[in-house]
């Protein structure tokens, strides 16, 4: 155990300012009297918080908003919005202050666009979502945000569906189907079940099938201690018939009927992820034991067709995940459990929109509010710190000292009643909402004019900036008792060598949980959105692979400052992200090679060409007769490649999952672990991850929350 501390308060330090660390320091302060317990400091490097979700303001061009990438948030995440509906909430503004609540910071999108490239053409596949009449994230009248399905839940929803889409689409095919002519040995005990559902079986189809299937497993008890065995295996087995029933009947016309092999495709899918969660006992034994099988492995142990595994459906799941290793899109890397409870929370537990679209940039929207709340409510922000080194204790059991590098020093500041602080203050005004800019405020810093002549970014691990101070170190009882590691995993492997040299577990999850770089691409149009294509606005998924996830941010507009007047002013911003091959061997170059991240960068100026010369498809208003853009359409453009170690996407690849630590589980005494890299019981590289990592990270610390949604596949298992 770590020596007692001399401190009256305990010292809570806080590594990394992004959402798994900010979420942290909500749940911590969330509590009443958390003043006299605590005292919490959270350091980051460079200017602004928000990590991967860091985004800034263009001052010097019409206070353009600049992201890491494109970000949404999914209608299942419950715990984020919840956070946010508090945050919203504390912050208490005004009705007509812009983005006032956390209703209206954001907008709820459910039209979606998915590419097929059928023989080299691209076709385009629009499916509307309904929508629905609540929000994510908003109490109940318990006051609590309620649970989510059971895994059989999941599988009566997914068998459910399939029932009533069917018939929509295969009634001539149902209608042209073939009695059975002889029944199976277990037919007859079927009927205790389904009595009159079995009783003439001299009328059954194979296509009768699957409604016996849904009706078996709509009886059958959620609890699977409960449940058959012996009716576990006939669902399979009816499910099994009619799937292979099915695409026996439409193979030959897949290749020359869209709808119907879209459909089928559906269908088909559904089906094998039902088989498949069934067969592997999901119920008894939760998703992530399937953790050790890729998820198109698992598509094909239960005989999914490959024209479905193969489509613009499961290519946008792996599209919009990053899930490729190391960038490279030939080797698809999807955890097969993970990547099931993403699909299952998606498409069943939505609220309100599949997705929902910020309305501003996620700094404004997300990271300056939480900001503005933690503030307020008194924790403390050391801007301009960059961790170098976790120093273990002479025993090697807990962190005895911090060592870091202070980038600048802050000036002195007038911070009211005479007094003066040397406090850096990050955010400023765009029409009427609190940004972050995209560069420091350099008129704070003591060599603020040296930093801007420089032009070095210390976000960066290759700025070329000599530190105010590189040997800050921070003690264990005089300066912090307890320590949140917020930072992301790929940066750890410089910040804690010590700890890999001492737990070969530590080791283990440094080394194994994989990451990859990505690039983002900003595009200001000119002509408004209906003047480029026939659709809404939507987000387009699975097109070119090096931007394949594209979508609609013109919302985000009015919180940009353009003249209305002015005949240049875009109407219409479109976001691109994807994944770049990592090109840089097994060790990234080292901090000294200060021109590598413009090479890096000089990646998406061809990764755009290519986008921009098959515009044609997706934007033929836009577009020269070649399907290239027109370069006059467009008003401006941002790029970016994420290659930092603290930026790269943390992926859920498959048997990597066992190497994940739990947020109290570090194997440190007085180090706690936050973020998406860690085991949360999700594990996937999304906003919802990194809130309910820092939620498990104060119930480790406090107690607190009690609740947290979606962190069990199994809800009875204790």
């Amino acid at each position: 155990m770590a020596k007692q501390s001399s401190n009256s308060k305990e010292h809570i330090v806080v590594l990394g300012g992004g959402i798994g660390s900010l979420s942290a320091v909500f749940e911590l302060t969330n509590q009443a009297g958390w003043q006299d317990k605590y005292d919490i400091t959270v350091y980051q490097m460079g200017w602004r918080l928000g990590g991967k979700g860091a985004s800034g303001r263009d001052q010097s061009d019409h206070d353009r908003i600049l992201e890491h990438g494109l970000h949404i948030w999914f209608g299942f995440y419950q715990n984020a919005f919840n956070m946010m509906y508090q945050v919203y909430n504390e912050l208490g503004r005004p009705a007509d202050a812009p983005l006032p609540t956390v209703q209206k910071a954001f907008t709820g999108q459910n039209f979606f666009v998915f590419e097929e490239n059928i023989n080299g053409q691209w076709l385009q596949w629009p499916i509307k979502f309904p929508h629905t009449d609540d929000f994510p994230g908003i109490p109940g009248t318990d006051g609590r945000v309620t649970e989510l399905p059971s895994l059989w839940d999941y599988i009566q929803e997914i068998l459910q569906w399939v029932h009533d889409f069917v018939p929509k689409h295969f009634s001539n095919q149902i209608a042209a189907a073939d009695v059975r002519q002889r029944k199976p040995h277990w037919w007859q005990r079927l009927g205790d079940t389904l009595e009159n559902d079995v009783a003439n079986f001299e009328n059954k189809t194979v296509a009768d099938f699957l409604e016996l299937a849904v009706k078996l497993a709509l009886k059958m008890p959620s609890d699977p201690e409960q449940q058959s065995a012996e009716h576990t295996s006939i669902i399979q087995y009816l499910l099994r018939e009619f799937k292979q029933w099915l695409e026996k009947e439409v193979e030959h016309v897949l290749d020359s009927h869209t709808d119907l092999r879209r459909a089928f495709m559906l269908v088909d899918l559904a089906l094998t992820c039902a088989i498949g969660l069934i067969a592997e006992g999901v119920t008894s034994h939760g998703l992530q034991h399937l953790d050790d099988m890729e998820f198109k492995e698992f598509l094909r142990k239960y005989h999914a067709a490959e024209i479905s595994i193969n489509s613009t459906l499961v290519q946008s799941l792996y599209d919009s995940s990053f899930a490729f290793e190391s960038g490279d899109i030939t080797k698809p890397s999807f955890a097969a459990g993970t990547a099931l409870r993403v699909i299952l929370r998606v498409l069943f537990t939505y609220k309100g929109s599949v997705i929902f679209k910020m309305n501003a940039g996620m700094g404004d929207t997300i990271f300056a509010p939480v900001y503005e709340v933690l503030k307020k409510r008194g924790v403390n922000f050391e801007f301009f710190h960059r961790i170098k080194n976790l120093k273990l204790s002479p025993d090697g059991n807990w962190i005895e000292a911090i060592e870091m590098a202070q980038q600048v020093r802050v000036k002195k500041q007038d911070i009211g009643n005479g007094e003066e602080k040397r406090e850096y203050q990050p955010l400023f005004d765009v029409k009427g909402l609190p940004c972050w800019p995209d560069r420091p405020f350099y008129d704070q810093l003591e060599d603020g004019d040296k930093l801007k002549a420089s032009g070095a970014n210390l976000e960066s691990r290759w700025a070329n900036w000599e530190d105010y101070n590189p040997h800050k170190v921070l003690e264990f009882g005089k300066d912090f008792d307890k320590i949140v590691l917020g930072i992301s995993i790929y940066a750890l492997r410089d910040i804690t060598k010590e700890l890999m040299a001492r737990d070969a577990s530590w080791n283990d999850m440094v080394m194994n949980v994989n990451t990859t770089q990505t690039q983002a691409l900003q595009l200001w149009f000119k002509p408004k959105i209906e003047d480029m294509w026939r659709y809404p606005p939507a987000i387009i998924a699975s097109y070119v692979e090096e931007f394949s996830s594209i979508a609609d941010f013109t919302q985000t507009l009015d919180r940009e400052n353009w003249n209305p007047n002015d005949p240049n002013a875009p109407h219409t911003i479109i976001y691109t992200c994807g994944v770049i091959k990592d090109d840089f061997g097994s060790e990234l170059p080292p901090p000294t090679d200060h021109e590598w991240p413009a090479q890096e960068l000089a990646r998406v100026q061809q990764t755009t060409d290519i986008l921009l010369n098959q515009t044609g498809p997706i934007w033929p208003g836009v577009s020269n007769s070649n399907g290239t853009v027109k370069p006059e359409t467009i008003q401006g453009q941002y790029q970016r490649i994420n290659i930092d170690p603290t930026e790269r996407y943390v992926l859920s690849s498959p048997k990597t999952g066992q190497y994940r630590k739990k947020t109290d589980n570090s194997g440190f005494d007085n180090l706690y672990l936050t973020g998406t890299w860690i085991d949360s019981g999700f594990n996937f590289g999304c906003i919802e991850n990194g809130v309910m990592s820092g939620m498990q990270c104060s119930r480790a610390m406090t107690g607190h929350p009690e609740l947290i949604v979606g962190e069990k596949d199994i809800l009875h298992d204790e």
